[in-house]
């Protein structure tokens, strides 16, 4: 077998082909595949054929995804000396509460493991440069890749009337809401112009009293489909609020319009800070400038040819993807002889000659590069957590069961099918499977934990040692013993295992909470703040760990550098009148009368909403 280079790269489960997973996953892989000597694998952790290879790849890149069950490969891996990469590619601590991705910023654990998986890995790569900064503290070698094109589209065909456009995902939902009042005001002074709008059904009740003959709308679709909406447009829209997520999105949006020469009309802010303005695009920083942005776009063709034009040359010449593989390559080298085990082309006998590739649900001619998939059953786990996250766990668990019917031997199904299960017996019969057909897996171990010690089965604790020490890096499992052990009076075993924890996956800020929690009960405000301010430097962005920050400087009688804490968890809050009530303290100790007087009356209208 000839020598190559197996580059394995993991993504979050998905359906179709979401213009993330072409943009972030299907392009860059099938360009790397066309580069000598190289083989590329893609599909999620439910496939089997991505978990086998992800043990033994040269290059496993892990596309922002949260298994705890790659912690361990990840770990063993470095071991070996074999290279891991972890993506980065939106600011998942800071989604929008509307966000589909904002469960995953509320679960500690979920959470956590984003910054664990990145920190552990050999290397991170980004999508943007904000995210850079933002995720920088990781460490590890690190480098920034753009979305790209595939390749330049063919020159759109525009329609005689003149048509302004914007298409985006159900995250955009606020953007759009915040710019339609200046767009619907500048439209009314051009009468001759058409609206056009790509998005979920579920816009249109944005749009119910605009003009139907002047209005069109799409429903969401693939990227191909959207490709052909944007080519019908003359003017497009890149609108953003200016909110921590939206600082670190990627300009696709500019690259799609660019790219079908369209006029980009963008937001001034860090998406778009390549943006020229006045040539490749014009940039807006409030409602009003948007207007009379969009005003001198519609009222001169001369301008708006110009930069339809400059900004489709910059995207069809500078912005594809086979120009950047060789970077990207470059950049695996690099890292892999910065950590003193260089990259070597060499046979992978555990690739079969025949019959993966067979199973794998694209051809890209010229390209040694696959996309992996589970089949059915990987359909039907990813459809159960899409169930599951969205609140319908009797589809979900149906989904599972089915998964768990076509394949007894996938773990994955069994584990969910528990997690999902209300019935705490039968939960842990079907986790109790899981961890027999997975006794590797963490992820498992900790869930029927969980599950044994909520039937008071003292088993559990058993299972949650085994998962500290199948996957320590995780912490979970160490800090819920330790909870345990100081809700049972053991102070000094629980606080060593919460440290334990923390020591661990500092990113995990329910064990600093927990600790905090503990010596603020006991009268110990100065000492709750040793582990908040570790938890604060891993991740100052959970409400949580401000407030208990805030409370902590309080009770020490520092009010001036209480106030800030507390005013950064009232900003997140999933419950704000702990803070409130906080806040309007530190306020008085300050005071600030008026100020800590208008909190309390926030308090009561939310204690008290009639």
């Amino acid at each position: 077998m000839a020598g190559t280079l197996l580059i394995v790269h993991v993504e979050p489960p998905h359906r179709g082909s979401e213009g993330d997973t072409v943009y972030r996953t299907v392009q860059p892989c099938r360009a790397l595949g066309e580069e000598p000597g190289v083989t590329v694998l893609s599909g999620s952790w439910l496939t089997p054929e991505v978990r086998r290879l992800s043990r033994t790849a040269d290059v496993l890149v892990l596309c922002m995804v949260a298994e705890p069950d790659l912690l361990p490969v990840v770990a063993r891996r470095r071991a070996e000396g074999r290279l891991t990469v972890y993506e980065i590619n939106d600011d998942i601590l800071s989604p929008q509460p509307w966000n589909p991705v904002a469960y995953l910023a509320r679960n500690p654990v979920m959470r956590s493991l984003f910054s664990r998986l990145g920190a552990s890995s050999d290397a991170i790569q980004f999508s943007t440069a904000a995210l850079a900064i933002s995720y920088g503290h990781l460490g590890g070698r690190q480098a920034v890749f753009k979305n790209q094109l595939w390749q330049p589209p063919p020159e759109p065909a525009k329609p005689a009337r003149l048509r302004v456009g914007w298409g985006g995902s159900v995250g955009h939902r606020e953007d759009l809401r915040a710019a339609l009042p200046a767009i619907r005001a500048t439209l009314a002074r051009h009468p001759g112009v058409e609206l056009a709008v790509m998005a979920a059904p579920s816009f249109r009740d944005l749009f119910a009293d605009f003009p139907a003959e002047r209005f069109r709308f799409t429903p969401g679709g693939s990227l191909d489909d959207y490709y052909g909406f944007v080519a019908g447009l003359h003017v497009g829209l890149c609108l953003l609020l200016d909110t921590e997520w939206n600082g670190c999105r990627s300009d696709v949006k500019w690259l799609e319009y660019a790219a079908h020469r369209v006029a980009p009309l963008c937001a001034d802010l860090q998406p778009y800070a390549d943006v020229r303005d006045g040539e490749t695009g014009l940039l807006y920083r409030h409602p009003e400038q948007l207007a009379a942005h969009l005003d001198r776009l519609l009222g001169d063709e001369a301008l708006r040819r110009r930069i339809a034009d400059r900004a489709s040359e910059e995207a069809r010449t500078e912005r594809l993807e086979r120009r950047h593989a060789p970077d990207r390559l470059a950049f695996y080298f690099e890292a892999a002889a910065a950590g003193g085990h260089p990259l070597v082309p060499a046979p992978h006998p555990e690739i079969p000659a025949t019959g993966l590739w067979e199973r794998t649900t694209d051809d890209f001619p010229g390209s040694r590069y696959r996309r992996a998939s589970g089949g059915e059953v990987e359909r039907l786990i990813h459809d159960g957590l899409v169930l599951a996250r969205d609140g319908h766990p009797g589809e979900a668990g149906r989904c599972f069961s089915e998964a768990t019917r076509r394949d007894p031997f996938s773990y994955l199904a069994w584990m969910h099918a528990g997690n999902a299960e209300p019935d705490p017996v039968q939960a842990v019969r079907l986790l109790r499977r899981a961890v027999e057909l997975a006794p590797e897996s963490c992820a498992a171990s900790y869930l029927l934990g969980v599950r044994l010690l909520a039937v008071g089965d003292e088993a559990g604790t058993g299972e949650l040692r085994r998962c500290a020490l199948l996957a320590p890096a995780l912490g979970a499992a160490q800090a819920l013993l330790g909870e345990r052990a100081l809700a049972a009076g053991d102070e000094t075993g629980g606080r060593r295992l919460l440290f334990e924890a923390l020591d661990e996956n500092p990113w995990l800020v329910t064990s600093a909470a927990v600790l905090a929690q503990a010596d603020l009960a006991a009268g110990r405000p100065e000492a709750a703040l040793g582990p908040l301010q570790r938890a604060l430097a891993a991740d100052g962005r959970f409400w949580q760990t401000q407030y208990l920050a805030g409370r902590a400087l309080l009770a020490s009688g520092r009010p001036a550098e209480a106030r800030p804490h507390l005013e950064a968890a009232l900003e997140r809050a999933e419950n704000p009148a702990p803070v409130l009530e906080q806040l309007a303290r530190a306020q008085v100790a300050l005071g600030n009368l008026n100020e800590a007087r208008l909190l309390i009356e926030k308090l009561k209208s939310i204690s008290h909403p009639w």
